[in-house]
């Protein structure tokens, strides 16, 4: 792996996002608890120039995989990022990552879109951010009218998409000065929303006062 590494450096000092699934026995080996048997590990990044690898934690949530961070459903106690040193790593677990990281099989070229999901990852807990990211969400109640829709799906669609574009052009790190493929990235932004507001979109829904429905009750 270290022959593989030294070769790496000479033009990048990151990947791309891997999601590359630990199997149990490697999350035993690391030592990552686990809030449920049932969730998973991912190893997604690796780190070159600072030698560390970043994992991260996912449990599911009606039927989908949700990070721990930012999820009611895991007590704030379970870690949802794991950073390891290389050089400290079981062998199990850099034979893990030796296999994968041969060039014949992956690409390592980060692309505009991950460098931009890496960057808002890195900032998910920052306070300023999700501040904003609150305030636009709420701001999005005022011109998404829950009473227009006859499901929940199609108005938790809207909100989100439309706060996804006004989230990204608040940063321009995020929207930048130059055209790129932006729907990873609003992908991503999407999933973020979702995972840290589902729950005060369905309120609002849930709550919504629809005077007409008031009307056709008189009949």
């Amino acid at each position: 792996m270290e022959k593989i590494i030294r070769r790496i450096l000479r033009e990048i000092t990151e990947t791309e996002y891997l999601y590359w699934r630990l199997p149990k026995k490697l999350i035993d080996e690391l030592g990552i608890e686990l809030y449920d048997e049932d969730d998973v590990a991912y190893l997604n990044e690796i780190h070159f120039d600072t030698r560390e690898i970043l994992v991260e934690l996912y449990t599911h949530v009606n039927g989908e995989l949700e990070w721990y961070d930012g999820i009611t459903d895991v007590p704030p106690t379970f870690e949802g990022v794991y950073s390891f040193p290389l050089d400290e790593l079981p062998k199990s677990v850099k034979d893990f990552i030796g296999r994968r990281l041969d060039p014949k099989y992956m690409k390592y070229i980060i692309t505009e879109d991950q460098n931009k999901i890496l960057w808002l990852r890195r900032r998910l807990d920052d306070p300023e951010i999700n501040e904003l990211l609150t305030d636009i969400v709420i701001e999005g109640f005022d011109y998404t009218n829950a009473c227009d829709y006859d499901t929940y799906n199609g108005y938790e669609f809207n909100v989100v998409n439309g706060s996804v574009m006004t989230f990204i052009n608040s940063y321009i790190e995020l929207y930048g000065e130059e055209s790129f493929d932006s729907a990873p990235l609003e992908d991503f932004v999407a999933r973020v929303i979702v995972s840290k507001h589902r729950h005060r979109i369905q309120r609002e829904y849930r709550d919504r006062y629809c005077p007409e429905d008031e009307d056709e009750s008189d009949y």
